[in-house]
C-alpha cells in the first residue's frame, strides 16, 4: 500500500513539474510591411509574446511614412525649415542614424527616402525611373540636410521636397524593444523574426540565407547568444527589366542600386537598430570598406558573402 502512495506521490509531482515547465509558444502577424514572428519559452507564453508583437506594431505606427499622423509623417509633411516634436523614441532613432551616415561617409541615409518612392520596388510593375528624375531627386538627399534640436526634441528638414524613412533601422529598434518585453518577463529562450532582423535569446545557431536560393538554403550558420543578426541583400527586393537586376538597397549617392562586390551582408549586434543601419551602409560601401566601417563600432561583426561566392568576416 505505501509503495503505491508513493508511486501515485511521484507520479504527481512529476505532472506538477511537468505542468510548471515553460512552454514554447510562437505567433506570427504582418507589420512594417513584413511577415513578423515571436516564439517564446515562457509559462505565460501566450500573453507574453502578444505583448512582444503589440510593441512591434507600435513602432510601426508611430514611425510609419504612410500612416498620418506618425512621426515621420508629420516630420515629412511640415512645410521645410520647421521644427516638428516628435517622440523621444523617434527623435533617438533619426540621431544614431545620422550618426551612422557620418561614420559611414554617407552610405547609410535616411535621406533617400523620395528615390526609394520613385523606384517603388513594392510596386507590382515597377519601372526604372528616368535619368533625370533621379538627378532631381539626388538634389535633395542629404542627411546633413536633417536638423535636429535636442531642447524639444523635435525635427527639421531644411529643403522643400525633402523626406525621411526610417525603414532601414525601425525594424531593428523594434527587435530590440520587443526582446526587452519577453526579457521583463523573465523569457530566456526565444526567438524574434522581422522579416530577416533576426534576435536571438539564449544560445541559438542562425542560418544565412543563400541568395537566390530556395528559403532555408544558408551559406554559413552562425552560433550568436543574446544578440540580433541582421542581414541586407539584393535578392530580398528586387525587379529585372532588359535583363538587368535592379534591387532595393539604392547608392545615395548615384540615386541607383549599389553597384558593389556584395551580395549579401549580414551584421551581428547587441543593437539590432545600429546592426540594422551597419547592414545597408556595409553593402553600399562594398565589401573593401567593411573594416574601417566596422572599427567605428565597438562590438559588431559582420559576414559578407561576395558576388564571386566568398565568404569574409571583416576583422578575421
Amino acid at each position: 500500500m505505501k509503495k503505491i502512495i508513493f508511486s501515485l506521490i511521484a507520479i504527481a509531482i512529476i505532472l506538477v513539474l511537468v505542468l510548471c515547465m515553460p512552454r514554447e509558444y510562437s505567433q506570427t502577424d504582418y507589420a512594417m510591411n513584413t511577415v513578423i514572428s515571436v516564439t517564446a519559452r515562457a509559462k505565460s507564453g501566450k500573453q507574453t509574446v502578444q505583448k512582444a508583437i503589440d510593441e512591434v506594431k507600435r513602432i510601426d505606427a508611430l514611425m510609419s511614412t504612410t500612416l498620418e499622423g506618425s512621426d515621420i509623417y508629420k516630420v515629412n509633411s511640415a512645410k521645410a525649415g520647421t521644427y516638428v516634436k516628435v517622440s523621444d523614441e523617434t527623435y533617438e532613432l533619426i540621431k544614431m542614424s545620422l550618426m551612422v551616415s557620418d561614420k559611414t561617409d554617407g552610405a547609410f541615409d535616411i535621406t533617400v527616402n523620395p528615390l526609394s518612392e520613385k523606384w517603388n520596388f513594392t510596386s507590382s510593375n515597377p519601372e526604372v525611373p528616368k535619368k533625370e528624375d533621379i538627378q532631381n531627386l539626388l538634389e535633395i538627399v542629404n542627411y546633413k540636410d536633417v536638423l535636429l534640436n535636442d531642447a524639444d526634441r523635435s525635427v527639421c528638414l531644411a529643403r522643400d521636397g525633402m523626406s525621411i524613412s526610417l525603414g532601414a533601422v525601425a525594424k531593428g529598434y523594434a527587435a530590440s524593444r520587443a526582446m526587452e518585453i519577453l526579457k521583463k518577463a523573465k523569457v530566456k529562450d526565444a526567438i524574434i523574426d522581422l522579416g530577416g532582423n533576426i534576435y536571438a535569446l539564449g544560445d541559438k545557431r542562425i542560418g544565412i540565407q543563400t541568395p537566390f536560393k530556395p528559403r532555408g538554403e544558408y551559406f554559413t550558420v552562425c552560433e550568436v547568444a543574446d544578440t540580433s543578426v541582421v542581414t541586407s541583400g539584393a535578392y530580398e527586393r528586387y525587379f529585372e527589366k532588359d535583363g538587368k537586376r535592379y534591387h532595393h538597397i539604392l547608392d545615395p549617392k548615384t540615386g541607383y542600386p549599389a553597384d558593389t562586390d556584395i551580395e549579401s551582408v549580414t551584421v551581428i549586434s547587441e543593437d539590432s537598430a545600429l546592426a540594422d543601419a551597419l547592414s545597408t551602409a556595409i553593402f553600399v560601401s562594398g565589401s573593401d570598406k567593411a573594416d574601417k566601417i566596422l572599427s567605428e563600432f565597438e562590438g559588431a561583426e559582420a559576414v559578407i558573402l561576395t558576388s564571386d561566392g566568398e565568404v569574409i568576416r571583416p576583422g578575421e
